[in-house]
C-alpha cells in the first residue's frame, strides 16, 4: 500500500506563522516513520491538511472533503477518490467531535458513544483546571479577573469551572468575554467591545488576569493593547512578559532542529512554506509585489535561527508535539493491525487476499480505533506515550513562564508542573519553582490584593 505525500492548502488567508510549526511536525513525523523499517514496513504514510481558521463552519466543510468526492459534497460518495484517511487529527481547538484523534483542548463530550472514536493527545482539562487553582492558592492569589472567548468552550469553563473556584475561596473583580465578529456586529463594535475590556483590565485591582483561549485570543489582546494606546508601559508582546501558562508537556524530539534547519522555500511538495517564507520574513518571490508592496526580494537563503520567537519557534512547542505523538500513535496501531492481519492471512489463497485487500479500508477503520486503544510506545524523545480506558492520553501539564525581550523575541522556561498521573507525594503532583520565575515589573507576587491594573499578572491557559 502506497499513499502519496500531501500538504493541501485550501485557506483564503495567509497562515499564521506561529502555526506553521505544527504543519512541520506531522510532515517530520510521517517523514520518520516512512524512514524507519521497524514500522511499517513497505507501506508509505502520508497526509493532507486542511485549514479549520478557528471555525467550526470550516471545520465541518473540511469533514464534507474527507467524506466526499473531490468537488462534490456528498457524503460517503468516494467514487474516483483513491486516497481514502485512515485516521484524521483534529486541531488545538476543535469544536467537533469527528472520529478521530485530538491533539488540542477540544471540549468535553456530551455524548458517550462519540467518545469511543475520539482519543485525545491533550490531557483531561479537569488537571489542568485543578492545576490553575493550586497556583492561585499557592500564591494566595484570591482576587482575579477572567478574560476568554464568546464560544461553548469558554461557555463551559465560567458555568462549571468559576463556581468551583468561587467554592475554594477566589473572588472576582470581574468576567469578559471577548465578542465575536459576525453579520449583525461590524468591526468596529467588536472592536470598541474589545478596547472596554482592555480599559477594564488596566483599571483593575485584581491581582492577576486569567486568559482562557487559544493562541488567536493573545494575538486579539495584542492588537487591543496597542490601539488602547496607554503610555505607562510599552504595549507589543511586552504586555504578556512574566504571564504563566498552562500548556501540553513537551519535550525535544531527536532530530526536529535539524530538520527545521534544512527547511527550504524550494520544497516543491510543501505547499505552505512559500507563502510562510513571505510572512515570516516580510519579503515576496513576486517582483509586483515587491513594487507594490514596498517588500524585499525573498532569497530562498533566509535562516529560520535568525527568527523572534514570536514569529517561529525552533524549539518543539507543546502542540506540535502533541501532533507527533499523534501521528506515531496511529502508526503504532497501524503496524499492531498489519502484523495480526499477516499472521491470520498467511493460510490464505492468493484470491481471498486480493478480496481482502478490496475490502481493507471498509474495516480499517473500526479496526484502528480498538488497537489504538491498547497503543504503547515509548517515542524518540525517550518518553512513553500510552492511552487511559477512557481514551486519553498519560500525561501532564507544564507550567511556563513568558520572558519578553526587546526584540520582540520570547523565551519560555519550565518553572512548575501538574500531572494527575504522578504517583507519590502531593508535589508529584503540582509543583512550582518560584526562585526561578521572571514577574513582571512591579508586580508583587506575595499576596497583595490591590495591584495596580497596568501591573497585573496574565495567568493564561
Amino acid at each position: 500500500m502506497k499513499v502519496h505525500y500531501y500538504l493541501t492548502y485550501n485557506s483564503l488567508c495567509r497562515p499564521m506563522t506561529q502555526l506553521y510549526q505544527h504543519i512541520l511536525a506531522m510532515a517530520f513525523a510521517v517523514k520518520d516513520i516512512n524512514e524507519n523499517p521497524q514500522i511499517l514496513p513497505n507501506i508509505t504514510l502520508g497526509f493532507h491538511i486542511y485549514n479549520s481558521h478557528f471555525s467550526a463552519r470550516w471545520t465541518y466543510q473540511a469533514s464534507m472533503e474527507l467524506l466526499s468526492r473531490r468537488g462534490r459534497f456528498i457524503p460517503n460518495y468516494k467514487c474516483g477518490v483513491k486516497n481514502i484517511p485512515t485516521a484524521v487529527i483534529g486541531g488545538p481547538n476543535s469544536g467537533l467531535c469527528l472520529d478521530m484523534l485530538v491533539f488540542g483542548s477540544s471540549p468535553m463530550l456530551n455524548i458517550n458513544m462519540q467518545a469511543v472514536f475520539i482519543h485525545r493527545m491533550f490531557p483531561d482539562q479537569a488537571q489542568q483546571y485543578e492545576g490553575i487553582l493550586q497556583l492561585l492558592q499557592h500564591f494566595n492569589w484570591i482576587w482575579i479577573g477572567v478574560i476568554c472567548q464568546d464560544d461553548n468552550n469558554s461557555e463551559r469553563f465560567v458555568h462549571n469551572v468559576l463556581p468551583m473556584f468561587e467554592q475554594k475561596g477566589i473572588c472576582f473583580d470581574f468576567v469578559k468575554r471577548f465578542t465575536k465578529l459576525n453579520v449583525f456586529r461590524g468591526i468596529a463594535a467588536m472592536m470598541a467591545a474589545g478596547l472596554e475590556i482592555i480599559d477594564v483590565i488596566v483599571r483593575s485591582t485584581a491581582n492577576v488576569v486569567i486568559v482562557h483561549g487559544e493562541i488567536h485570543t493573545i494575538m486579539e489582546m495584542r492588537v487591543y493593547f496597542k490601539m488602547q494606546g496607554t503610555q505607562e508601559i510599552n504595549w507589543s508582546l511586552q504586555f504578556i512578559h512574566g504571564a504563566l501558562s498552562f500548556t501540553t508537556h513537551s519535550k525535544e524530539v531527536l532530530g526536529f532542529h535539524t530538520f527545521l534547519q534544512r527547511k527550504s522555500p524550494s520544497e516543491k511538495e510543501d505547499g505552505f512554506i512559500e507563502d510562510f517564507w513571505e510572512e515570516a520574513f516580510n519579503c515576496s518571490f513576486h517582483k509586483f509585489v515587491v513594487d507594490e508592496m514596498e517588500r524585499k526580494i525573498c532569497t530562498g537563503a533566509e535562516n529560520l535561527e535568525t527568527l523572534p520567537t514570536s514569529v517561529f519557534q525552533m524549539s518543539m512547542t507543546g502542540h506540535s508535539y502533541s501532533i507527533y505523538n499523534a501521528v506515531y500513535a496511529i502508526a503504532h496501531a497501524l503496524h499492531a493491525m498489519q502484523s495480526l492481519q499477516f499472521k491470520e492471512q498467511t493460510w490464505a489463497s492468493r484470491e481471498r487476499q486480493t478480496f481482502l485487500n478490496q475490502q481493507q479500508h471498509k474495516v480499517i477503520s473500526g479496526m484502528l480505533q480498538h488497537f489504538l486503544r491498547s497503543v504503547s510506545f515509548n517515542n524518540s524523545a525517550g518518553e512513553k506515550v500510552t492511552f487511559d480506558q477512557n481514551g486519553e492520553i498519560v500525561a501532564g501539564f507544564d507550567i511556563m513562564n513568558w520572558i519578553v525581550f526587546p526584540n520582540q523575541s520570547f523565551q519560555r522556561v519550565k518553572v512548575g508542573k501538574m500531572d494527575a498521573h504522578s504517583l507519590g507525594p502531593p508535589e508529584n503532583v503540582f509543583s512550582i519553582q518560584e526562585d526561578i520565575i521572571m514577574w513582571p515589573t512591579r508586580f508583587n507576587q506575595v499576596g497583595s490584593k490591590n495591584i495596580l491594573g497596568v501591573s497585573n499578572h496574565f495567568l493564561s491557559v
